[in-house]
């Protein structure tokens, strides 16, 4: 996200990085505090020189993907690797034949035989395989400046990879301890990239080892006696020996159980006029950024909306944004969602209309989408018996391939009915924390891609969207909220949750896991034949087994 700002930034500055962070005051970041071991978000305003801020390391205990030499293979790569064409070269040092020995023994046990190109101390290692070079080109990026570390891929096998990147770019330096109690070791790593020095930093981190990052300036030099112009240089600075009572900068850098805390060292403000830039994380909202854990901060945060007018406005459209041949026949499929209530609340029902990978919201006064045009954009009603509201929705339902209903409390016996009538074409789901967060962050996700466009003139529709909030509870949880007012409790903002859901949307895949449902093939109807869209591969509608 982004949006045009003026006002105070905070410039922040801390251990373990050179270039500082620059935000908005109220973005929160994740501070650990040494006297009590706890972590708590703190906004960047409030920081000062005696807060500690945090490095998080990969906790997740997950088997890794690749073998142990292919993780090796990777960082060979990432250090000392480019593609061209077809081929994958290393650049070694020729000087080095056990070094050379050592990588060609890697790739011949992963199946790919290597060859020596070279003379001297230049030269390559070269293998012959579109497979490996398309593999490790989409893994690690291609290009001194645009390699990454895949740290999905090479999980339990971290010290592996370490130890290769150190081997191919780095170096081990022993010095004298602070205290006098022997040698530290020490690791330095240089490269021109300042995304794969953080991610060096992050993987000392994850190893438990503390890193700081320096900055080379670039500029003219001269390298075996001839002049070159060198690009900026990331030394990161990597020490194991920092835990004893008199190491240097002890209090600076020091682990913890789930990651590195850095010491801020200062904390100032300027003002700015220009543009700033936001990141959306599903779940719970906190990233990395330069080094540290920081949280979402809603560009909206003093109305604390979970979704911003500036994403709800960047997703409305008109008629005339329409594509030219959306009417045609067959070129959309109609999908709905129901938020069912009695007598307090409202039953809405929200159709979307999917034409490629957009879906629509479909206003029900325009006449070209074959709706009743006497009924308001979103369909509503409150206070109606039950068989009514199911004549009601059996009108709507017709035309829409699936339709995803609030079987929550009192709408489960609604829902299952509706099964019934609609085999096939109905999906049960069940309002609770989870699924309440996994569908209003689809909803956001797809409003702020554009994946799903909102009708500019449907009022009720945007002020119940723009009222969704996430609060947290006493007890630490995450609750999705919306007022309750004029009798509706944010029905068509759910509703149209539902809708986004129904479609394959962001939210599917989350809520779908492990509910019990398995593949089948939809008959046709009378009206029309309906595909449901793939949710990571090609399949039918889907129906409920258990």
């Amino acid at each position: 996200m982004h949006k045009q700002y003026r006002g105070e930034l905070v410039e922040i500055r801390a251990f373990g990085n050179q270039e500082p962070i620059r935000c908005t005051p109220e973005h929160p970041f994740l501070v650990y505090d040494k006297s009590t071991k706890c972590r708590q978000w703190k906004q960047a305003r409030a920081l000062t020189p005696e807060d500690h801020l945090v490095l998080p390391k990969n906790t997740a205990q997950m088997a890794g993907v690749v073998s142990e030499g292919m993780a090796e293979i990777i960082a060979w790569y990432t250090c000392e690797g480019s593609v061209n064409g077809n081929a994958v070269s290393f650049s070694l040092n020729g000087n080095n034949p056990s070094e050379i020995a050592h990588v060609k023994q890697l790739l011949l046990s992963e199946g790919y035989p290597s060859k020596w190109y070279g003379k001297g101390s230049s030269g390559s290692l070269t293998v012959n395989s579109a497979a490996l070079a398309d593999v490790l080109s989409s893994w690690c990026g291609c290009g001194a400046l645009n390699k990454r570390i895949p740290f999905d891929l090479i999980r339990g096998h971290e010290q592996a990879f370490f130890d290769a990147m150190i081997q191919g770019d780095g170096c081990v330096v022993r010095a004298p301890d602070a205290a006098g109690a022997g040698d530290v070791k020490r690791y330095a790593f240089a490269s021109i990239s300042k995304s794969l020095a953080l991610d060096m930093q992050a993987l000392a981190g994850t190893l438990g080892k503390r890193a700081g990052i320096t900055i080379k300036p670039g500029g003219p030099s001269v390298i075996l006696g001839r002049t070159v112009t060198c690009h900026k240089t990331y030394m990161v600075q990597i020490t194991t020996g920092f835990d004893s009572a008199n190491a240097r900068h002890r209090n600076d850098a020091f682990p913890t159980k789930l990651g590195i805390a850095y010491r801020v060292r200062s904390v100032d403000l300027f003002h700015y006029n220009g543009m700033v830039h936001n990141i959306s994380v599903k779940e719970d909202e906190s990233y990395v950024a330069e080094g540290r854990a920081v949280h979402n901060c809603e560009f909206s945060a003093a109305s604390s909306r979970f979704i911003s007018e500036e994403i709800y406005n960047g997703a409305c459209y008109e008629a005339l944004n329409l594509p030219s041949d959306f009417h045609e026949a067959g070129r959309v499929v109609e999908y709905g969602g129901i938020d069912v209530a009695r007598r307090r609340d409202r039953t809405a029902f929200t159709k979307i209309a999917k034409y490629g990978q957009v879906t629509w919201q479909i206003p029900a006064l325009a006449p070209l989408f074959d709706d009743e045009p006497s009924d308001a954009y979103t369909h509503v009603n409150q206070k109606m018996a039950w068989d009514q509201q199911e004549e009601w929705v059996d009108e709507r339902i017709q035309s829409c391939a699936t339709v995803a209903v609030d079987g929550t409390g009192f709408g489960d016996q609604f829902a299952e009915r509706m099964e019934n009538r609609w085999p096939g074409r109905v999906d049960n789901v069940k309002f609770n924390n989870k699924s309440k967060a996994t569908l209003a962050t689809g909803l956001r996700l797809a409003l702020e891609r554009k994946k799903l466009r909102v009708w500019k003139d449907d009022v009720e529709l945007r002020r119940e969207v723009l009222s969704m909030r996430r609060e947290t509870t006493d007890a630490g949880n995450i609750t999705y909220m919306t007022p309750t007012k004029d009798g509706g409790h944010g029905d068509r903002a759910w509703s149209l949750a539902l809708a986004e859901y129904a479609s394959g949307g962001a939210a599917a895949a989350d809520i779908g896991a492990g509910t019990g449902f398995s593949v089948t093939v939809r008959e046709r109807t009378p009206d029309r034949d309906y595909l449901r869209p793939p949710r990571g591969g090609l399949y039918g509608r889907t129906r409920r087994t258990g």
